[in-house]
């Protein structure tokens, strides 16, 4: 009996086993690239992720959870602003801010929580976490105030750079006010 293959070759195969499927063949694995910095230790990080999508906002959170991170969640800006406010300074280390969501949307969201009184509360860094991607959108989250951007759907890889190197960069300022009002002179490695 002769068959044709997706690619059109011809082929001969003997009674059942032309019902079967052409096997394919095996996967290629190819080593992970090095990574471009160290990794942080995320089991001590606490996030607030907003994100209005019940969908999106449970496959972020099994991301990050996995990753390591302590999780919470808020539905929209509004609630987000409520939940920074009566947290104590601190408590968070970061939040990923969806941009489009009703009643406060991230932009407002933002510059709410960076118009806050107390200095630990206002300067959490804030991440987008949008689908808009053109530069624009990555201007207009800067201008909000927000320390980086994310674009969705998600990619993995990309977050975790992004949110190393928006916690270091948080930690560096942090050491180097800390460094600048006892007197010490410091110097933080990249």
């Amino acid at each position: 009996m002769t068959y044709h293959d997706y690619t059109g070759k011809a082929g001969r195969c003997q009674g059942w086993q032309q019902f079967l499927p052409k096997q394919p063949s095996p996967p290629v694995i190819e080593a992970a690239p090095a990574p471009a910095a160290q990794a942080l230790d995320f089991s001590r990080i606490r996030l607030l992720l907003v994100e209005d999508n019940a969908i999106n906002m449970e496959i972020a959170r099994m991301i990050l959870t996995d990753a390591g991170f302590m999780v919470d969640t808020a539905e929209d800006g509004r609630s987000a602003v409520e939940i920074i406010a009566a947290s104590r300074p601190g408590f968070y280390d970061c939040i990923l801010m969806d941009i489009q969501m009703p009643i406060m949307n991230g932009y407002e969201a933002t510059m709410a929580i960076r118009a806050m009184d107390d200095p630990g509360k206002k300067n959490i860094p804030i991440v987008a976490m949008t689908a808009n991607v053109f530069q624009e959108d990555v201007q207009a989250a800067r201008n909000a105030g927000m320390n980086g951007h994310i674009a969705k759907p998600l990619d993995v890889p990309v977050m975790m750079e992004t949110l190393t190197r928006v916690l270091k960069e948080a930690v560096s300022g942090y050491l180097l006010a800390f460094s600048w009002i006892r007197g010490y002179r410091l110097e933080v490695a990249g």
